[in-house]
């Protein structure tokens, strides 16, 4: 029994990676995933450890939620200029289950805010076989403990250790610990990093389950020398403390009640080391929401009420917050097999701002085996963040040298305005055994939208948060093809467009996208002998990016395999990224590295 509630029906585009695919990805961190959707554009700044932020069919970041094993994360990491979004760096993958991102109407059914894209990491958890298990069962499950080591460019390695029983009964556990270290390039990248995660089951009765996640990590880092930027040689250390629960009674088979919360606190530190000058941010957060799920004749009701509260303190100025709380009701009509509506609202109340009505309507429709039509229209409001409200003249200020002296800053902006969506989107699959195909159209007009301009002269650059208006569209074709057992094959195509109206700004991210790969898995000795070849290969039209300057982007295609070799629970990969050794950027001024080698073990023990 989960703590989840959902509705039945698919109503938007929702992509899912886990089991294999999550493995096969042999992603580092969490843009690594991510990546494995061509509707999604990865910015970093270099190597592993470097700052990274991501984008979702070109949707602004405050359009989008990252939800990990209920806790929302939004506070984003230090030195990112014109970037409000979460630095991925921050998040843990290492105890990660499942990667659903949701979209359109369906972003909001797990969600604590009102987002157009969800990105929700469900943790792992642990569960005891039964007596009369299978070898398949014995596979698929997870093991006692698990080993993994890694190693890679500039110094890289990680070492984990992940352990899951059951004890005293009923309690299950699993824990992932390690480490992570890089030593980086350009003079000043670095990562240093220690974590554990882990989560909690624990049934009190058979239909009443408590469920409890947590992760703590810290992270000393270094950043690139940014030729825009008055601090040099600059350090952080960020660390995250969270914690979520969950419960959820059931009283009859289609009737529960559910109660979620969680903690969250962030704080992080900048220290010039050339200056001595230090500046620290602290982010804190609570959020709680309750509900009833129940289903009448053929309808089924969703009743909740919900509360977060969100505060940041900025050296030793005096905390500022932000307090959101809401109602919601949803009603899911089954008329037949075929088709469903979905009927949603929110009521959302803001410290700051006004009462905000959210609606959504969804439709889901199965013509026949392996065929679904869905569409929806929506409404959402997204309120500036405590970052684009307060962020200090000092974070990034004073005059430099670049052809010539200039000065540059960025300040937050308190008159900024909430962003207003209105969106709809239209999409269909059709899945058989050993083929699949898929595509969705996302369109939206943004009142509001909370924009980085540049409010200086040329040579005087002043970047501040603006409200302005804007139209975004996205379109995605995919399709899986198995034509013989061992055989996978991918192909996907994005075109995403994001136009402002007051504030002319070229394409930061690529307008098309093409993503693939070819998959190729042999077993001997029964079995116990697995050997997989990957190679996975992407393709991102030119583009400009944002910085002091603006800086031309060509198109580029970036190539990658991997090979595995597992015996019994014994597993080794090797793979190697950038084939082409193409130099490239994605965002600010250092480049990707050129052809990079990594490999890595992991052993599982059962008993």
């Amino acid at each position: 029994m989960e703590t989840e509630v959902v509705p039945g029906g698919q109503y938007s585009l929702s992509e899912k990676i886990y089991g294999e695919r999550l493995e096969g990805a042999r992603a580092r961190d969490l843009s690594g995933l991510l990546a494995q959707s061509s509707n999604v554009d990865i910015f970093t700044y270099g190597p592993y450890g470097s700052p990274t932020s991501f984008e979702v069919l070109n949707i602004p970041p405050l359009g989008t939620e990252i939800v990990v094993g209920g806790i929302p994360f939004r506070s984003p990491g230090l030195f990112l200029p014109f970037y409000d979004g979460v630095d991925l760096n921050n998040i843990l993958i290492e105890n990660l289950d499942t990667l659903k991102v949701l979209y359109g109407g369906m972003a909001s059914t797990s969600a604590w805010g009102s987002p157009v894209v969800l990105v929700k990491l469900d943790s792992k958890r642990y569960e005891s076989l039964p007596s009369d298990y299978t070898e398949v069962e014995a596979r698929l499950s997870l093991p006692r403990s698990r080993v993994r080591v890694e190693r890679g460019p500039y110094k890289y390695h990680r070492s984990q250790i992940e352990l899951g029983s059951r004890v005293f009964g009923k309690l299950d556990y699993f824990l992932a610990m390690g480490i992570r270290k890089s030593s980086g390039y350009l003079i000043t990248i670095e990562v240093d990093g220690l974590y554990i995660s882990g989560r909690f089951s624990y049934p009190l009765r058979r239909n009443l389950l408590l469920d409890l996640n947590f992760l703590r990590q810290r992270i000393k880092r270094g950043f690139p020398l940014f030729d825009y930027g008055v601090t040099q040689n600059p350090r952080k250390t960020q660390e995250v403390s969270a914690l979520g629960f969950g419960s959820k009674y059931l009283w009859s088979g289609n009737e529960s009640l559910f109660l979620k919360g969680y903690y969250l606190y962030q704080p992080q530190t900048l220290k010039d080391l050339s200056l001595g000058i230090h500046d620290k941010y602290e982010d804190r957060g609570w959020g709680a929401r309750a509900g009833i799920d129940f289903v009448w004749e053929e309808q089924r009701f969703l009743i909740e009420v919900g509360s977060r509260r969100e505060g940041l303190k900025i050296n030793q100025r005096p905390e500022e917050s932000s307090l959101e709380s809401w109602f919601g009701f949803t009603n899911e009509i089954r008329f037949s097999d075929e088709l469903r509506l979905l009927g949603a609202a929110r009521v959302l109340n803001h410290n700051s701002y006004d009462n905000f009505f959210l609606p959504t309507l969804g439709l889901s429709f199965c013509p026949g085996d392996g065929y679904e039509i869905y569409s929806s229209v929506f409404r959402r409001v997204t309120c500036p963040s405590l970052y684009h409200l307060y962020w200090p003249p000092e974070s990034y200020s004073g005059g430099f040298t670049l052809l010539g002296v200039y000065d540059y800053t960025e300040l937050g902006n308190p008159d900024l305005r909430p962003q207003v969506w209105w969106g709809a989107d239209w999409g269909f699959q059709f899945a058989k055994e050993r083929f699949d195909l898929s595509w969705y159209l996302l369109y939206a007009n943004i009142d509001d939208l909370i924009l980085w301009s540049n409010q200086g002269l040329t040579f005087d650059v002043f970047h501040q948060p603006v409200n302005t208006f804007a139209t975004l569209w996205g379109t995605n074709f995919s399709g899986n093809l198995k034509p013989r057992k061992g055989i996978h094959l991918y192909l996907a195509y994005t075109y995403k467009s994001l136009k402002t109206d007051e504030i002319p700004s070229p394409e930061v991210t690529p307008l098309h996208t093409i993503l693939g790969w070819a998959e190729l898995e042999r077993s001997f000795l029964g079995g116990d002998l697995t050997l997989k070849g990957r190679m996975e290969g992407r393709y991102s039209s030119d583009r400009y990016l944002l910085g002091f300057r603006e800086i031309y982007q060509p198109s580029v295609f970036v190539l990658r395999y991997s090979l595995q070799f597992r015996y019994l629970d014994f597993c080794f990969y090797y793979q190697s990224e950038n084939l082409t050794n193409r130099e490239y950027l994605t965002w600010g001024y250092n480049p990707m590295p050129l052809r990079t080698n990594w490999w890595g073990i992991r052993w599982d023990f059962r008993d």
